[in-house]
C-alpha cells in the first residue's frame, strides 16, 4: 500500500503550534482557577474561620470572668497573689543595716590614730552615713577620713553561680562636717563629726558575703595602718 501525505510541512507546523497554544492556555486558565480558589479560601479563613475563633474564645473569656466573678472574696485572693508575687523583690531590695556593725572595726585606724565612736546616724535619704567621736588630734582625724575614702568592698549576688564582684568604693564622698578641740582636767582631744555618702549597694539584702577591706597605703601627712576593733580591742 502506498500512504500519499497530502499535508505539506507548513500546514503541520502550522497545527503544532495551535495544539501547543491550546495546552499553554487551558494550563493558564487551570492555574489561576486554582489561584483564585486558593484566595477565595485564604479570605474566608482571615474573615470568617478566625472570627469565628476570637468570638469563640471571647465568649470563653467572658464566661470564665463571670465565674471568677461570682467567687466569694475573689479580690482578696488576687490582691494576696500579686503582693506574694512580689515579696522576693521587695525582700531582696530591703537594706540590711546590721552589717554596720561588722564593718566598723575594719575602718577604724590602728592606734594612737584610732578614732572613739560615740554615735553613728543613718540618712537612708540621701545615702549618708554620719560618724560622730572623739580622736586624739586633728592629725588622726584626717587619718579616719582617709580611711573612710579608701574604703572598698565586694559582695555576690543571691544567685546560682554568682561570682564576687570588683572592688568597689564604700564612700564616694567623705567630708568633716565639724572639729572642735575639746580639753577637760582628765582628757583632751578633737571632738568631730563626720559625714560619708556610702552605696547603697553594700546593704542590700539581696548581696551577701559583703566584705569591707581598707588599703594599706600613705595618706595625706600619714599612713593608715591595719583596721583594728573600734572602741578599744583589736580586730
Amino acid at each position: 500500500m502506498i500512504q500519499l501525505n497530502l499535508l505539506p510541512d507548513v500546514k503541520k507546523e502550522y497545527l503544532r503550534a495551535q495544539r501547543a497554544r491550546s495546552r499553554t492556555i487551558t494550563a493558564a486558565i487551570l492555574i489561576s482557577i486554582v489561584a483564585g480558589g486558593l484566595t477565595i479560601l485564604s479570605v474566608f479563613f482571615v474573615y470568617v474561620v478566625q472570627n469565628g475563633i476570637l468570638g469563640h474564645q471571647t465568649s470563653g473569656i467572658a464566661d470564665q470572668a463571670k465565674i471568677l466573678h461570682n467567687v466569694k472574696d475573689i479580690e482578696k485572693y488576687l490582691t494576696i497573689q500579686k503582693q506574694l508575687s512580689v515579696l522576693p523583690g521587695l525582700h531582696g531590695s530591703k537594706n540590711d543595716f546590721s552589717r554596720l556593725l561588722e564593718f566598723l572595726p575594719r575602718l577604724n585606724p590602728a592606734p594612737p590614730q584610732n578614732v572613739t565612736l560615740t554615735g553613728v546616724d543613718v540618712n537612708t535619704e540621701d545615702n549618708t552615713i554620719t560618724f560622730k567621736g572623739t580622736v586624739n588630734n586633728y592629725g588622726s582625724l584626717t587619718t579616719f577620713k582617709d580611711t573612710l575614702g579608701n574604703a572598698n568592698f565586694t559582695y555576690q549576688k543571691d544567685e546560682p553561680d554568682s561570682q564576687i564582684s570588683q572592688p568597689t568604693k564604700l564612700f564616694s564622698n567623705v567630708k568633716i562636717d565639724s572639729a572642735e578641740f575639746s580639753k577637760t582636767d582628765k582628757s583632751s582631744g578633737v571632738v568631730f563629726s563626720v559625714v560619708a555618702t556610702y552605696d547603697p549597694t553594700v546593704f542590700k539584702q539581696e548581696n551577701y558575703n559583703v566584705q569591707v577591706a581598707v588599703p594599706n597605703k600613705e595618706t595625706t601627712s600619714s599612713v593608715v595602718g591595719s583596721p583594728q576593733a573600734i572602741f578599744g580591742g583589736n580586730q
